[in-house]
């Protein structure tokens, strides 16, 4: 068996359908002895302050139950080093886990959108981009303040779940058992702890500040995760940043149909509604100035608005076509729409209806991203036009493993698996809540600092939902200065453009370096 097949399965017997080829990787320079099984690399970007010079290391661990003879999976990973001096401290420089969330969607998104030190230059709302797409020097790399380490989801990437059974049937059989353990919040925290464990100590880092970063479901894990890591392996973390949170599945925009009674989805929406009206004009500008609107339409979900929906049947019918009339003016749904929707329009309606006379259906994840609608006369959204940008993101990345980090190989990279269908998300049969865990770990480590980030286009978790999080966590009042929270004029994904990536930057930049 050659490095490159046991740099991707730890030295574990699979049956490989493709070969791969590698050099001996060098050392990793001014860092601690490189592990066997990965692939080194040297690197250099080119930064706002200077040209910076980094060496790339490609690899995979296995994760254990209490037998390591009987492995439960891989999980691969790209990691960036930053050079540095021989004077100076490697093993003391910040290093952050960073990984996006699905659930079961690999790393690529963060690591080639924005923080890694290349980035793809894929579509825009504006500008579509066919192939080749570029692959750029990112100047907004995290890299200027820390180490960086990418890690795919179990079942993504080059990671696999392993079995030693001795027929296929068994094999299968096995597989599908550990995913099903895997596939859940707590087993999916679970494999990320043991992950991050294993890579402290292989890399000498356990000094290190550390650093957590995922979006999306990610988010979800990050704090399942910086919990299980104190809790579990007594490992404080330094900071969590949580970009494009979802931390509770009770206050979900997608589905609140399916929770009567709850009526938070709705008015903590509809700033949101507001902002990609008012990106289309429709109807309309109501407000010049996008700050100010958010502001009164804040204000009026949290007041007059939810304070109508409180009341359910009993609300009177002139007060619903009097609110129905300001609900039409802010999100250019008309009010006939609201009345006929008792004032609750969710959000694959509301991406739905907004064009429906252009003919287009715009983005859940980013609405200023808008596609014909396959099905003119469907009830809701069919598709998501943003997530057209995908093949630009894999075509670049596999052309990248392959030209800068020595990575060749026909095997298959998943970007996306189909754990989300499979994925536990109510443990003990109750919707997810993980505020209070998010609570128990900030007064179980007082001086870790938590980075909540958002966009005002994004539907899929909207901004104003972090804000209420934040704003209701059970925390003593010297614990509150422990949080902060930005936005920006984007999406799920605001590093696509490159005027939110720069603020991104400069946000976590600067978190990172308190």
């Amino acid at each position: 068996m050659n490095n490159l097949q046991r740099f991707f399965f730890i030295m574990i017997s699979l049956c490989l359908s493709s070969a791969f080829a590698m050099a001996s990787p060098p050392p990793v320079p001014e860092q601690a002895p490189a592990p066997r099984d990965v692939m080194v690399s040297e690197g250099q970007v080119k930064l706002s302050q200077g040209l910076l010079n980094y060496s790339a290391e490609v690899g995979a661990l296995a994760l254990n139950t209490a037998d390591p003879d009987e492995p439960i999976a891989t999980l691969s990973y790209v990691a960036y080093f930053k050079s540095v001096k021989k004077t100076a401290k490697p093993e003391n420089r910040p290093i952050t886990f960073i990984y996006n969330g699905g659930p079961g969607s690999s790393s690529v998104w963060l690591h080639m959108g924005g923080l890694g030190p290349k980035r793809v230059v894929t579509s825009t709302p504006d500008k579509p981009v066919l192939p080749p797409y570029p692959v750029i020097d990112n100047a907004y790399s995290l890299l200027d303040v820390s180490d960086l380490v990418f890690i795919d989801a179990p079942g993504t990437g080059f990671g696999q779940f392993i079995s030693n059974a001795a027929n296929v049937q068994e094999r299968q059989a096995q597989k599908r058992q550990k995913e099903n353990d895997t596939y859940s919040i707590n087993g999916d925290a679970h494999a990320f702890a043991q992950f991050i464990t294993q890579f402290l100590s292989r890399h000498q880092r356990w000094n290190a500040p550390r650093y957590l970063l995922g979006e999306s479901y990610g988010t979800t894990r990050t704090v399942a995760l910086a919990n299980r890591l104190k809790v579990q392996h007594n490992v404080d973390v330094n900071g969590i940043i949580l970009l494009s949170q979802y931390l509770s599945q009770d206050i979900d925009i997608d589905r609140p149909e399916s929770n009567p009674g709850i009526d938070q989805p709705y008015y903590l929406a509809l700033p949101t509604y507001a902002a990609i009206a008012h990106y289309y004009q429709q109807p309309a500008k109501v407000a010049e100035n996008l700050d100010h609107l958010l502001t009164e339409v804040e204000q009026f979900s949290l007041g007059p608005y939810a304070q109508a929906l409180a009341q359910g049947n009993l609300l009177p019918d002139s007060q619903k076509a009097e609110l129905a009339e300001q609900l039409a003016r802010y999100t250019g749904i008309p009010a006939r729409e609201w009345v006929k929707a008792d004032l609750r329009v969710s959000g694959p309606l509301f991406v739905k209806k907004l064009l429906t006379e252009q003919g287009d259906t715009v983005s859940r994840a980013d609405g200023r991203y808008r596609g014909a609608s396959l099905d003119k006369m469907a009830a809701r959204s069919d598709y998501d036009p943003v997530m057209t940008i995908g093949s630009g993101f894999i075509s670049a990345y596999r052309d990248y493993l392959a030209r800068a980090l020595n990575v060749n190989t026909v095997q298959d990279y998943v970007s996306d698996s189909n754990a989300i269908y499979y994925w536990n998300m109510t443990p003990e049969n109750r919707s997810f809540n993980l505020l209070p865990t998010l609570s128990e770990t900030m007064k179980m480590n007082p001086r870790m600092k938590v980075m909540v980030l958002g966009g005002i286009y994004d539907l899929a978790t909207p901004y104003f939902v972090a804000q209420y999080h934040l704003n209701h966590l059970s925390l003593p009042e010297k614990l509150r200065a422990n949080l902060q929270f930005h936005r920006y004029e984007s999406g799920h994904l605001p590093y696509l453009d490159e005027k939110s990536l720069q603020q991104l930057h400069q946000d976590l930049s600067g978190f990172i370096a308190e």
